[in-house]
């Protein structure tokens, strides 16, 4: 329900002190480089970041450098907050800070790669169990496909699914699920490297004839697992030595702080521990028509066993190469009118530009908007629940074009934010170089820029 701002007036004194503190430490970046959020040049994916080429994911450095300026103000910040979990970047910094996390994600492979983060990291069992799967796989003489996907000689070569297949049965060997769990990343990004599917986009998208031809002879589904392999053990152990050096480790080298990874849509209700600070980067529109988060997961995770994902996962997250992203923000078109009503009444700014895309295409590019931006609305209150009283919010947004129209959900979102009495802070911009977004697709333009919203929630 709508509710009026209060005023800067009403605002506690030793809260508005803090936020000139923070406004101007981060102002201060900027003065200094004027690209300076854009970390171009700064941005490689290291540690356990690298398990997996996740969709558009968030700078490491630059969520580094957001914490350490807001946590130098805040001091009692204990437990961070990410509702929309991705690659589990905000989780990997917050441990190499000690703190506590709580995420969350309606992808399963987000909480695939993201619990693969949270370790024990107990170097020497790991490396004993991939050797033995290695071992495992090369003394595998059966040719049974393990999966049963429809047009699965479409997407994976034969000698590409009997390989995964072993590869498969070899994890399936080992005892210990954080190990388990650790390989099936490792697995999942050797089927996104050996699918029939274009890897420069996310959106399923077969290679053509000439592309496919060269692949069968040349591609080595084994030798690819045993490189993805090896490399995200390197990056185990750097990210181990990260932990041990910050003292982030017990003597079980599991993580001392609490991390609780969970899989669920974001706009239900908030179920979790109450938390210090929120750190996100959002979907900047619905799955379908900007990041196909879902149709990235689809492959990989055919060879995934999903209840070592998690327990409540069954094969209907499978059912289609759209199933995931229906279920996703944006993914139903019900209901539109009354939400888009809604929606007016809350936001300007989105009434503002839903009214310019209604004029154009029979209002189906206004569909698509309402729809998604419904369902973001769905998770604010929420969100905000989650929070601690007078926490910090770091919200990274970028603003999509649809039918030619630049759909502005910073602008959106400060509106959802007002309307529940947060408070803004600062706000920042930052060029996009290396992030992996789509260049073009349906209805989408190159989003090049992001939106670094700084809020606070109300006392």
């Amino acid at each position: 329900s709508f509710t009026v701002p209060s005023s800067t007036n009403d605002y506690p004194q030793s809260f508005q002190k803090k936020d000139s503190i923070i406004k101007s430490r981060l102002l201060a970046c900027a003065d200094r480089d004027i690209n300076y959020w854009s970390f171009r040049g700064n941005d490689a994916r290291q540690q356990a970041h690298s398990y997996f080429r996740y969709p558009a994911m968030m700078v490491p450095q630059m969520l580094g450098q957001l914490l350490d300026t807001i946590t130098q103000t805040e001091r009692n910040i204990q437990r961070l907050y990410d509702p929309f979990l991705g690659s589990g970047t905000v989780l990997g910094e917050a441990m190499g800070r000690g703190l506590n996390f709580t995420g969350q994600d309606i992808n399963p492979l987000a909480i695939l790669v993201s619990r693969a983060k949270v370790g024990p990291y107990d170097h020497g069992y790991l490396s004993g169990s991939t050797e033995r799967i290695k071992n495992l796989i090369a003394e595998d003489s059966c040719d049974d496909v393990e999966v049963g996907m429809t047009y699965l000689n479409k997407w994976f070569f034969p000698h590409v699914a009997i390989a995964l297949s072993k590869i498969r049965r070899a994890i399936q060997s080992e005892d210990a699920l954080w190990v388990r769990r650790f390989l099936w990343v490792a697995l999942a990004e050797t089927a996104r490297r050996c699918s029939n599917s274009r890897t420069s986009t996310y959106k399923l998208h077969i290679r053509d004839d000439n592309d496919l031809a060269l692949r069968y002879k040349n591609i080595d589904t084994i030798d690819i697992f045993q490189r993805v392999l090896d490399e995200n053990s390197k990056a185990f152990q750097e990210q181990r030595q990260l932990l041990l050096e910050g003292n982030h480790l017990n003597a079980d080298y599991s993580y001392k702080g609490q991390i609780q990874v969970t899989h669920t849509d974001s706009s239900l209700a908030y179920k979790g521990p109450i938390n210090d600070f929120l750190v996100t980067s959002p979907p900047y529109g619905d799955n379908k028509t900007t990041v196909p988060y879902g149709q990235a997961a689809f492959l990989p995770l055919q060879w995934v066993d999903l209840s070592d994902i998690d327990e409540g996962l069954d094969s209907s997250w499978l059912n289609s190469t759209g199933a995931i992203d229906n279920k996703s923000l944006g993914g139903s078109m019900q209901d539109i009118n009354r939400r888009s009503e809604r929606l007016r009444e809350i936001s300007p700014a989105f009434a503002d530009v839903i009214g310019e895309l209604e004029q154009l295409d029979n209002g189906s590019f206004a569909s698509k908007v309402v729809s998604f931006c419904a369902d973001f609305y769905q998770c604010i209150q929420p969100t905000i629940k989650a929070l601690r009283p007078s926490s910090p919010m770091v919200w990274v947004v970028g603003n999509r074009c649809v039918g030619g129209k630049i759909i502005p959900l910073d602008k959106i979102l400060a509106d959802y934010l007002r309307c529940h009495n947060a408070h803004e802070i600062v706000t920042l911009h930052r060029e996009i170089f290396n992030k992996r977004m789509p260049t073009k697709n349906n209805n989408s333009e190159m989003m090049n820029r992001e939106t670094i919203m700084v809020w606070r929630t109300s006392a």
